[in-house]
């Protein structure tokens, strides 16, 4: 769980990604989809291009492959550093459902102990039953 309501934050130039963010003290949680087209693209490649993306925000510790209600994902974890340049870690979880990607991402200081934040935040993520 978060520890209140996300924000949104809208892009204009880019009305097909919406972002949603949580400024929880130590943690930033960051919510983010977008809908496009992947025309037969394989999910691999799609989520590959998305890791890759994610690996410009910092240097790539740790990638893992999931799943989540059986549609496949990455786990990545990142260090980082915030605009101040001071070190931060930053775990993010990427999933492709469908025609939308799913970027759950929790940063904090890299002072901060994580493990117990991150992982119960990122578990609450779920996908609805339409």
């Amino acid at each position: 769980m978060v520890p209140s309501v996300p924000k949104e934050e809208a892009d204009p130039s880019d009305p097909s990604t919406h972002t949603f963010i949580v400024d929880g003290g130590p943690h930033v949680f960051v919510i983010q989809y977008t809908d496009f087209n992947p025309s037969g693209k394989d999910p691999q490649v799609i989520l590959d291009a998305a890791r890759d993306g994610a690996k410009s925000k910092g240097t790539l510790v740790q990638e893992t492959k999931i799943t989540l209600d059986g549609n496949p994902g990455r786990e990545l974890m990142l260090d980082t550093k915030d605009k101040y340049g001071n070190p931060m870690k930053m775990k993010l979880r990427i999933y492709l459902v469908n025609t939308r990607l799913y970027v759950v991402s929790i940063t904090s200081d890299a002072s901060v102990s994580t493990s117990s934040g991150y992982e119960d935040s990122m578990q609450s993520f779920k996908l609805l039953k339409t």
